[in-house]
């Protein structure tokens, strides 16, 4: 894989692929279907259900040194069903999230974000959620704790 942006924009399109298929998987889709069953139709309600899902649920582990690792939505989703919990970074839960809500018909992107200056690699994605027929994008950033958020020097979005 290659260093620097271009690795991180390649990580990127290899994340939307994951994403783009486990949307289609029939794990995947049951588990949309029961984080927002019961819900009204409001999008927003639905958004916050999977923020909220993924926040219980997914516990922040760094990726193993040197290595860019992506698990599977549907990995995920079983170790929970099974643990109630699985680990993952934050490319972990930014493919998880945007599965999630492509499995019930929302729009995903990823952002990308960098704190230490404007000419520093990237260090971070999460997902942002938006209804189909909206421009309101919503983050579902769970891995950076509200009390640590450094402000990003840099920032990139990427639709799904």
């Amino acid at each position: 894989m290659p260093s620097g942006d271009t690795g991180t924009y390649w990580t990127l399109r290899m994340m939307g692929a994951i994403a783009r298929r486990a949307s289609h998987d029939s794990s995947v889709r049951r588990a949309a279907g029961r984080i927002v069953g019961g819900l009204p139709a409001d999008p927003r309600g639905r958004i916050e259900a999977i923020r909220r899902y993924l926040s219980d649920h997914v516990k922040y582990v760094l990726d193993p040194d040197g290595i860019e690792y992506v698990q599977q939505p549907a990995r995920l989703v079983a170790e929970i069903d099974v643990h109630k919990e699985t680990h993952g970074d934050c490319d972990d839960v930014a493919t998880l999230g945007a599965a999630l809500g492509k499995a019930i018909g929302m729009r995903a992107r990823f952002v990308i974000a960098g704190f230490k200056g404007p000419t520093a690699p990237f260090t971070h994605v999460y997902v942002e959620l938006s209804p189909p027929d909206r421009e309101e994008w919503a983050a579902l950033d769970t891995t950076r704790p509200a009390h640590s958020r450094a402000v990003a020097t840099r920032m990139d979005t990427r639709e799904v």
